[in-house]
């Protein structure tokens, strides 16, 4: 059984014969590397022996796809998969402050179908906000207490917090009543 280089070549490396403990080099098994090569110089693209099509997956599971031409192509040329079809549906590039929502949540079904662009990322926030109050109580309109985290008519609710979540005023005098209390107690 033998190895293949690691930078990509696909040519296989040798046997180490001596054991270096300092390169951390063992005896019997094979080098990561042929000599002179490294990840450094490792062919890219279609040059590589683990080529493709141009189209990886990235840390958060969505696929990514070679457009070297793109205008918010990264480092390595590729753009989210998902916005390239939104983009060749609606025929423009899509702005650096626009999003794409999945309507199933699978990051990597990108069917034009199922993507949804949105103008930022608040509303895109909002689509994931309703349907999880959808799915929750039935009405996607409705806000969840952040007390008792039952939904609920926002006509029912008041804002609580810092404004940014809803909540029962009967729920509050409550969290209020328990908050004085447990303070009261460490008074003494």
């Amino acid at each position: 059984m033998t190895k293949l280089c690691e930078c990509g070549c696909g040519k296989p490396t040798k046997m180490i014969k001596k054991t270096q403990c300092s390169t951390g080099r063992i005896a019997g098994e094979y080098s990561r590397f042929i000599k002179g090569h490294s990840l450094k110089n490792r062919p890219t693209g279609r040059e590589n022996h683990l080529w493709k099509g141009g189209i990886t997956t990235d840390g958060n599971g969505y696929l990514r796809q070679s457009a070297s031409d793109h205008p918010y192509k990264d480092k390595h040329g590729l753009v989210a998969q998902h916005r390239l079809i939104v983009e060749s549906v609606i025929g423009r590039h899509l702005t650096a402050k626009e999003e794409v929502h999945h309507v199933d949540e699978d990051r990597k079904n990108n069917e034009h179908v199922n993507l949804v662009a949105c103008e930022d990322r608040a509303y895109h926030f909002l689509l994931h906000t309703r349907k999880r109050a959808l799915l929750a109580c039935g009405n996607a309109t409705w806000k969840k207490c952040g007390i008792c985290k039952q939904h609920d008519d926002v006509k029912n609710l008041v804002v609580c917090g810092r404004g940014r979540s809803f909540c029962h005023s009967g729920c509050r005098k409550e969290y209020d009543r328990k908050k004085y209390l447990k303070a009261k107690e460490k008074r003494k």
